[in-house]
């Protein structure tokens, strides 16, 4: 699975990080790509979603 999730200010941030939390656990991917997202996002996303993913950033 690969989202862009934009930068929270875009898009109603909240609204659209609930969303994609709630598609993550419905997809249940065994790879997830996620572009314009943040650590912080990363790891607030997971925990939403119910999952623990190994995070690889890149730097």
């Amino acid at each position: 699975m690969t989202m862009n999730v934009l930068a929270p200010r875009y898009a109603d941030g909240a609204s659209r990080r609930a969303v994609l939390a709630r598609e993550i656990r419905h997809q249940d991917p065994d790879v997830l790509a996620l572009q314009e997202v943040t650590r912080e996002d990363v790891a607030a996303l997971a925990t939403t979603a119910g999952t623990s993913f190994h995070t690889v950033p890149k730097d």
